[in-house]
């Protein structure tokens, strides 16, 4: 579970995560969090042991968590989620302590799995600060920020992000020089004004901690303590400042609390952006990670083909061709089973079909499905009558896997998932 000065996080339900139980959140301070390795402490103690400055890791922990490293002995490290980051111990014997990557992930949906290895996963729908319950803005929409060219020096920080994803200026930006851009990290070229620059270069701040920007600095509303109020916000490669000029000093600038959103995002099963399998083409991470993935395995190719399908409602489920393999899937609604037939129709010579139902708005299938439907009375008490007419799917992208295979129906705006193994498929959103 979390261990605490202040606990942060909502209760999930009796969610336990590797032994792990999510607290109500407590407006008190208790004891010092439970390390899960004595150089974890002693860095924490380091920086955080006096409650009279902004912490650097916060007050509260999880428990120590395995996770998946292919360069530490077993193939596994110590980690342990503190409020505003995370704590590695990649190699046990050497007892040095790194910090995560966690922004760079959180928005980029790459998660490092070793030195030189990654995995896949959505990017993260979680709110970047302010109240748990804060809407905007989030891991997501900073990508956006990762493309702007930098700030000039000796500029104002000026730019607003707006909820509906289109920039702003504030005009109370004015006179402020904290928010006047001092430095750029050529690195990885984005500006850094005189508030975080200075908090960077804070001794308790190194840079193995922040890490370089990766986003250009912007003014958001957040709720923060209930109340709506303006505040700067970058993101760097391993933390997110931001700063408040509502704020008393030495509070003005602050670590967001990066370590639970990370958390959050790998763990908790509330949100359902969740990392997935390796090679996940970017448009079907969200699918592929949702608890509607029908068992698919691994990605066999990391990119995405063009294929052409066909599709069809029907009362109890769907038809669907494969243009490429020449297949017919009967796709049921009950259990979301499936039965597989070769498109055998010949035009010209088979029968059309697309006759008349028994009642309005209901018609017997045409040409493929047709001959599929009429040659199977299992196809036609699992499906019914079909409710629409064929609709064709050009175009679309697909991305083999080990048991099946996914593709993107734009019309519909859907993922289709099926498991051709397990004979099982889904549909979900993009």
């Amino acid at each position: 579970m979390w261990h605490s000065r202040r606990s942060f996080l909502r209760t999930s339900s009796g969610l336990a995560l590797t032994s792990l139980v999510f607290p109500r959140a407590l407006a008190v301070r208790g004891a010092d969090p439970t390390f899960a390795a004595l150089p974890f402490e002693t860095l924490w103690r380091q920086t955080d042991a006096s409650s009279d400055i902004p912490p650097v890791w916060g007050p509260t922990a999880t428990q120590g968590i395995q996770e998946q490293y292919a360069d530490s002995p077993g193939g596994q490290r110590l980690v342990q989620y503190f409020d505003k980051g995370r704590m590695e111990l990649t190699d046990p014997n050497a007892g040095t302590v790194t910090s995560g990557l966690l922004a760079t992930e959180l928005i980029s949906g790459k998660i490092q799995t070793g030195n030189a290895t990654s995995k896949y996963g959505a990017v993260a729908q979680v709110p970047v600060a302010g109240d748990p319950d804060n809407t905007w803005p989030t891991y997501a929409s900073l990508g956006k920020l990762q493309t702007l060219p930098p700030t000039e020096m000796g500029a104002l920080v000026t730019r607003t992000y707006e909820p509906n994803g289109t920039f702003g200026g504030r005009l109370e930006s004015v006179g402020d020089p904290l928010i006047k851009i001092s430095t750029t990290d050529t690195v990885t070229g984005h500006a850094v004004p005189r508030a975080f620059a200075e908090f960077r270069d804070d001794p308790r701040h190194p840079l193995a901690t922040i890490g370089y920007a990766i986003t250009e600095p912007f003014w958001a509303r957040v709720k923060v303590g209930g109340t709506v109020r303006d505040v700067m916000i970058q993101a760097f490669e391993r933390r997110v400042l931001t700063y408040t000029p509502a704020n008393a000093v030495p509070y003005k600038v602050e670590f967001g609390n990066i370590g639970q959103h990370y958390y959050r995002w790998r763990y908790d099963s509330a949100y359902s952006d969740k990392p997935v399998s390796p090679g996940v083409a970017p448009i079907f991470v969200r699918a592929v990670g949702s608890s509607s993935n029908p068992g698919l395995g691994a990605a066999t190719s990391t990119g995405t083909t063009s294929g052409a399908y066909a599709a069809q409602n029907f009362q109890n489920g769907f038809m669907l061709y494969v243009g490429t393999t020449r297949k017919i899937y009967a796709l049921e609604y009950a259990q979301h089973t499936m039965r597989t037939y070769d498109d055998t129709f010949v035009e010209g010579i088979d029968d059309a079909g697309g006759k008349p139902g028994p009642m309005a708005n209901l018609t017997e299938p045409a040409r493929g499905f047709g001959k599929v439907w009429r040659s199977d009375p299992a196809v036609q008490q699992s499906l019914g009558y079909a409710t629409a007419t064929e609709r064709a799917i050009p175009d679309a992208p697909t991305q083999p896997f080990e048991n099946g295979f996914v593709f993107l129906d734009a019309t519909n705006k859907a993922v289709w998932m099926l498991n051709e193994t397990g004979r099982r498929w889904y549909v979900a959103s993009p």
